[in-house]
């Protein structure tokens, strides 16, 4: 991917601060499930290094087929989820005048419907335990006037506009331990990292 359609640079960063997040996960106590559309032998091996569990799954985190099976697959492997931390996304630069309806659509399946997707497979468990975290990221630039971003831009709103959301229907017992987490969790459970 060139610099400019998407950011090689911005793709190496966001990879490395997915794996600074699920180092200090695990050296808070955390165990880790990475899922991503590639092999993440690094996370896994830095996981195991500080003693903790780590698994990898290789799964389309915005394809609600793989989501449903991913879901499956972590009820038989952990249990339940205790912290999600939905990271999938893209970031490219492209003009608006030569944006097609399709790309939009697909930058937005990635940033946004990844994470509605993510949640909504987790959420329901967190509820019935009365604990969990979802962490949802989006952008610290949703402020500002970013040229050739419209659908990044539009997608991490509606990050922010479904996390506040999410946060409100839970029943009032629920409401402390279902909220926003704007730092790491100290958890001893397991974690999604997708």
């Amino acid at each position: 991917m060139d610099s400019h359609k998407g950011g090689t640079r911005s793709a190496r960063a966001r990879a490395a601060a997915s794996v600074a997040t699920a180092a200090e996960l695990a050296r808070r106590g955390a165990d880790i499930v990475i899922v991503d559309l590639k092999p993440a032998d690094e996370t896994v091996q830095e996981v195991q290094a500080l003693g903790r569990r780590a698994v990898a799954y290789q799964a389309d985190v915005s394809d609600p087929d793989q989501v449903a099976d991913l879901a499956g697959r972590l009820t038989e492997l952990t249990g339940a989820v205790d912290v999600l931390v939905n990271n999938a996304g893209i970031f490219p630069f492209e003009n608006l005048r030569d944006l097609t309806f399709d790309r939009f659509k697909q930058i937005q399946r990635i940033d946004l419907d990844s994470q509605f997707l993510m949640t909504k497979a987790v959420i329901g468990g967190m509820r019935d335990r009365s604990w969990g975290r979802i962490v949802n990221l989006a952008s610290n630039s949703l402020g500002r006037a970013v040229p050739d971003m419209v659908p990044y831009m539009a997608s991490k709103g509606a990050v922010v506009g479904m996390t506040r959301a999410c946060d409100r229907p839970c029943p009032a017992r629920h409401h402390r331990q279902l909220r926003r987490s704007h730092r790491v969790p100290d958890t001893r459970r397991q974690l999604v990292h997708g």
